[in-house]
């Protein structure tokens, strides 16, 4: 006959049943669940213990799991937006920027970091005693600032002449968040503290919060090595197709949308891969041809070499390689991305415009390529003697490119590009060959 339990007691997961084992002695006996069956259970109740107050549900008020769930979303939102503003500051205050100094990014530093402070103050004397009766309001206008004042930063990139007025202007908005979020938070967690456990709640919301942003983190980190400027792809798409930069016209055609918007590889067929490792260009030449192609850059900080057979052509960049000359490579590389279709009989989406008095740079350099017998079998690289003779000709179109830039007043002191970090030097076995 089955003893009955006498009682049971949980813990998470984990039942417990204790029953008369004879007369004298009750027995404790643990449930020991089917881990595969419970693996769901199991790791549901683990994050409910480190995520959730101890009695959740009955120890906090019943709209504690809505409110959290939207704070959760918010806060992981932010996190990545401020990762982008992160960069975007960073480039404001002169990072990659060959003229700008480590004092003056100090000192803006220094009065961005002041400014914050004068706001905190002044903000906490003239409002603090209107944030316990105006809590869900002020909450409410704390999220929407620190939105616009994230919105402003990422633009400094393009003020960034005025870096220093912008950084100050929001980070007083920033401190009047966090005035008003923190102390809206106090009164918040007061009303979600069903049994009194303030403490726990507090404690519980930073746990969440911590979480959050480390899943959020590594977004960021995946969509910053992803997302790149398309600015740069309308730029030359508008130069090979018409030789014309008009900054306002340019701008009308950026997509704002994640996602959408023109690719290097619709103007090009190519992707480019910018401080590319030397892992895959050595696998495309013997070393005699290494050899030749490394004298053909020996004065440049940059290597550009093509792969017709992945569609990708590869940018190793010098260590010291200056904004300007990443610019100069990955342009180089998009002609070169051209120039390898034609030789090679692939379309491009890129129009070829010939008039009495006008030829834009695809007409200009399908002329030029013809000059090369083009390869008429299976898709190949160029030999370096007809890179050569390319490199040749296209130092002239990339001048040019830069001075139509310089005309139009495009700031070509920064790039906002997705580029991989590796380094190389090829400088030294070029030296040994001379």
């Amino acid at each position: 006959m089955k003893s009955e339990s006498l009682l049971t007691e949980t813990y998470g997961t984990k039942v417990i049943r204790y029953q008369q084992k004879n007369p004298l002695r009750i027995e404790r006996i643990e449930s020991k669940p089917n881990i595969g069956k419970n693996l769901w259970l199991t790791v549901a109740g683990f994050f409910k213990e480190i995520l959730l107050p101890y009695g959740y549900p009955d120890s906090v008020s019943t709209d504690y799991f809505e409110y959290q769930l939207w704070d959760t979303l918010q806060a992981f939102c932010s996190t990545i937006v401020g990762s982008f503003t992160t960069r975007a500051i960073l480039k404001g205050v002169g990072v990659g920027d060959a003229e700008a100094s480590a004092l003056s990014a100090t000192i803006t530093w220094i009065m961005k970091d002041g400014s914050g402070m004068i706001g905190r103050i002044f903000f906490a004397w003239w409002k603090g005693n209107m944030l316990d009766c105006n809590c869900k309001k002020w909450r409410l206008f704390a999220d929407g600032l620190n939105n616009i004042a994230m919105l402003i930063e990422i633009g400094i990139p393009f003020y960034s002449g005025r870096s220093m007025e912008i950084l100050c202007l929001t980070s007083m908005m920033k401190s009047i968040v966090g005035i008003a979020g923190g102390a809206t938070r106090a009164s918040i967690t007061n009303h979600q503290a069903k049994q009194g456990n303030m403490a726990e709640i507090s404690a519980k919301d930073g746990t969440q919060e911590t979480v959050v942003n480390l899943f959020a983190s590594f977004t960021s980190l995946y969509l910053l090595s992803k997302i790149s400027n398309p600015l740069i792809v309308l730029v030359l798409r508008e130069y090979f197709k018409n030789n014309s930069l008009n900054p306002s016209f340019i701008n009308s055609k950026e997509s704002v949308i994640l996602g959408f918007g023109l690719k290097v590889s619709d103007i090009c067929n190519f992707k480019i891969k910018l401080g590319s490792s030397l892992r895959r260009i050595v696998k495309l030449f013997n070393f005699q041809e290494m050899e030749q192609v490394l004298q053909l850059y020996k004065d440049k900080p940059y290597l550009v070499i093509s792969d017709v057979e992945r569609k990708c052509i590869y940018v190793a960049l010098e260590k010291k390689c200056e904004p300007l000359e990443i610019l100069r490579s990955y342009v180089h590389a998009v002609m070169l991305a051209v120039a390898t279709c034609f030789y090679n009989n692939i379309p491009l989406k890129v129009q070829v415009i010939r008039k009495r008095n006008y030829t834009n740079f695809v007409a200009r350099l399908e002329t030029f390529m013809k000059s090369i017998n083009k390869n008429t079998e299976h898709y190949k690289n160029m030999t370096p003697s007809e890179l050569k003779l390319f490199n040749e000709f296209v130092q002239a179109e990339i001048t040019m490119f830069f001075v139509t830039l310089n005309v139009n007043e495009w700031n070509s002191n920064f790039h906002s590009l997705c580029m991989e970090q590796w380094k190389t030097n090829w400088k030294h076995g070029s030296k040994k060959n001379e």
